[in-house]
């Protein structure tokens, strides 16, 4: 339910004095006559997802009233907990308009959230939140959703930050978190959709996988269980979304547990961990010290104007006093490096928006362009962004050599010395090359704008 497109008409039906704007009396006039038509709306519904014509909803038809609402329920312990919550006890089994009305609001509170997972996002926010402002900044933020078991880089995080930042502060309260959470872990459901309706069409069933199949499916993706898991020997999409969604939810307490890394990842980095250990050893010193930081860090640990950062972040993880390497002061140390970066990304974006004077509206455009696009989230390259502009306006010979040529000379100036490719540009350089693109009516790009 949205009522964006009604703010005009409600606006003009309660303001009195002719002013284009409302007072307090009159703004709490619309919020009444909001919640009348909200209350109409969830009434048509009830009605819709009832069976029995009594104008009352069984619990057990919530999934389905939630549904039509666009909510999608994985976890039907979050509908007890939310009734619990909202006063309507497991002896409420039939529901008229305000009790569905007391749930939806303890519902929508909870973001959809069952109460280890609010509590997780609540001590993540807390932990993070390391200036007691009682917002997360566009820098704590990755490292939060890290945490909890979101593998989302700096560039996503901007993206999703400026969906749910209603008050565009540039920093993230904690309902404004959970709301952040919440969409992250629906991109993550509708993903697992589309790649079991593909599935579905390669091996050519009409809606469902064999057990055989769905466990393959899942082994591609990351998850390692067996066809056992699945209890008919026919799987439908709901089915393969719910054990997805639990599959899931077990990997981001792992990764919570494991201070932001998987599983799998925590085998990876101790394995290369391993490889610079002398023997009899446990910790990395000396001359393997300097080794393994300049294998990992083959950049930053050569650049002169990171050093400074480098040698603090050492002092913080003990190395510098101590001249050891542990494996879990490594773990932190990696941890601490990835936010250095993300830092110098944050400045270089900064540095590079009060440069090109694009307003919000067009950041958020052309970061949506550059994920959609690029096959990092980090960089693109030349032929992303030939593909990018003639998916509008077709690029013959001529533009395409002329916007390689542009391409090379932005290369040749961009900012960042440190994570793309030699032939690839950061969101940063991409802002200044869209720039000058624009400011040239490069393809007649400012004329379709």
């Amino acid at each position: 339910f949205s009522a964006s497109h009604m703010a005009p008409q409600l606006a003009s039906q309660v303001e009195r004095d002719g002013s284009g704007s409302l007072n307090f009396l009159e703004f709490m006039a619309c919020m009444r006559l909001l919640r009348g038509i909200e209350l109409d709306h969830v009434q048509e519904l009830m009605q819709a997802a009832e069976h029995d014509e009594s104008g009352k909803l069984d619990v057990k038809e919530l999934p389905a009233l939630l549904s039509s609402m666009g909510y999608e329920i994985w976890d039907l312990q979050v509908i007890d907990e939310t009734l619990e919550d909202s006063g309507l006890g497991l002896e409420h089994r039939r529901l008229g308009l305000g009790d569905v009305w007391r749930f939806l609001m303890e519902f929508r509170r909870k973001e959809g959230f069952c109460r280890d997972e609010l509590k997780a996002l609540s001590e993540c926010f807390r932990h993070h939140d390391e200036d007691n402002s009682g917002e997360l900044d566009n820098l704590e933020s990755p490292l939060a959703l890290r945490m909890l078991g979101f593998p989302v880089g700096y560039n996503e995080v901007q993206s999703w930050l400026l969906k749910v930042d209603v008050d565009e502060s540039g920093a993230l309260n904690l309902v404004e978190f959970r709301k952040l959470a919440r969409m992250l872990q629906a991109n993550d459901m509708n993903h697992f959709r589309e790649v079991f309706d593909v599935y579905v069409q390669q091996v050519g069933n009409s809606g469902t996988l064999s057990r055989e199949n769905a466990a393959t499916l899942l082994d591609s993706m990351g998850f390692c269980v067996g066809p056992a898991v699945f209890d008919s020997a026919h799987v439908n999409e709901n089915q393969f979304l719910t054990l997805c969604y639990g599959l899931l939810k077990e990997r981001r307490v792992e990764c919570r547990r494991n201070g932001g890394w998987s599983v799998e990842e925590l085998k990876w980095l101790r394995r290369e961990f391993e490889r610079y250990i002398p023997s009899g050893k446990s910790y990395v010193a000396n001359k393997d010290l300097i080794r393994l930081l300049q294998d990992i860090l083959p950049q930053m640990s050569r650049d002169p104007l990171f050093r400074p950062e480098l040698r603090a972040i050492l002092r913080q993880v003990e190395v510098e006093s101590t001249g050891k390497l542990g494996f879990s002061k490594y773990l932190t140390f990696l941890q601490l490096c990835r936010s250095a970066k993300e830092k110098s990304v944050a400045r270089r974006q900064q540095a590079a928006v009060e440069e090109v004077g694009f307003n919000q509206i067009e950041l958020q455009e052309l970061r949506d362009l550059f994920l959609a696009v690029a096959a990092r989230p980090t960089c693109i390259t030349c032929e992303e962004v030939w593909k990018l502009i003639n998916s509008t306006t077709p690029l013959g010979h001529g533009l395409t050599v002329e916007l390689q040529q542009i391409f090379n000379e932005q290369l040749m100036t961009r900012s960042d010395v440190h994570e793309p490719p030699e032939q690839a540009l950061d969101f940063a350089d991409f802002l200044r090359l869209m720039r000058r693109l624009m400011d040239m009516n490069f393809a007649k790009l400012a004329h379709d704008r």
